[in-house]
């Protein structure tokens, strides 16, 4: 302890949010004149002093009888949590934290997600809040990691329409990766390319579409892999001869051409443009 602050760190993946809550005011009650962090692996809370801290936890063990938490994170921004069960679960547990009498809630951010078996916190709550309109208009699940979300999709044709509908429901710019695993050819968005960050003003999905579906018209094309300033292609087994390769690099100058590309390439073999 520095400064009057206490960090507390619990350990044990056994641990969970309830348990978590459980202990953390079983300590906290205990301490006076400090402020208190809070850290576990279910269970994250900022520095807080000591009376606020207590009235925090106590308020979050209150919802935590009727809407079990499966993750907890507060700090400065707000509130962003998952609670077991579907989005009415997380309606009720919001409730009860903005009608709670200590009126710590009343103003603070929150966003309460339905804990389905996916957890999107990483992701803040922005990411939260998209992940599960993703999933209740569009049906599929959702993965996050480090604030972008993967979105896996019937067909790469649904990408457009998607896209666009994510997009109108993006307001901080999220990076989303649309996946479809069983395409043929495969669609592959490559690990440096930054214009999945979806905005009505940019949304790459569209264009990169329609250069799968030109490269699915020659049939001889096993993956397609976009990028922002470029895409590249591998050829199925059956077309290693000089006259595929030579037809599939056609395709991918004229789509380099067209769209301003700096560079396209076929079977690892790259032209600069």
């Amino acid at each position: 302890m520095a400064d009057g602050r206490l960090n507390v760190t619990l350990q044990g993946d056994g641990l969970r949010a309830s348990g978590a809550l459980d202990v953390s005011q079983a300590i906290v009650q205990h301490l006076k004149d400090v402020s208190v962090s809070i850290e576990t692996q279910h269970l994250s809370l900022s520095s807080t002093p000591q009376p606020k801290a207590l009235q925090v936890l106590a308020d979050l063990r209150a919802v935590d009888a009727a809407h079990p938490f499966g993750t907890i994170v507060l700090d400065d921004k707000g509130l962003v949590a998952t609670v077991a069960g579907d989005v009415g679960a997380a309606d009720g547990a919001e409730r009860m934290l903005r009608e709670s009498s200590s009126g710590i809630w009343a103003d603070m951010q929150i966003a309460i997600g339905g804990d389905t078996g996916s957890d999107h916190t990483d992701a803040g709550a922005a990411g939260l809040e998209l992940a599960e309109w993703i999933e209740s208009e569009l049906g599929v699940p959702v993965s996050t990691n480090r604030g972008s979300l993967t979105v896996p999709l019937d067909s790469v044709e649904s990408f457009t329409a998607a896209s666009q509908a994510i997009a109108e429901h993006n307001p901080e710019r999220l990076r989303v990766v649309l996946v479809n695993k069983e395409a043929k050819p495969r669609f592959r968005v490559g690990s440096r390319a930054v214009n999945t960050a979806l905005s009505p003003e940019e949304n790459a999905y569209p264009q990169w579409v329609q250069w799968w579906q030109e490269f699915e018209k020659t049939e001889l094309v096993e993956v397609v892999e976009v990028s922002d300033d470029g895409v590249a292609v591998w050829l199925t087994s059956d077309a290693s001869d000089q006259g595929s390769v030579d037809k599939a690099e056609r395709v991918a100058a004229r789509i380099a051409d067209e769209y301003g590309l700096a560079w396209y390439e076929v079977n690892n073999r790259r032209t600069e443009l």
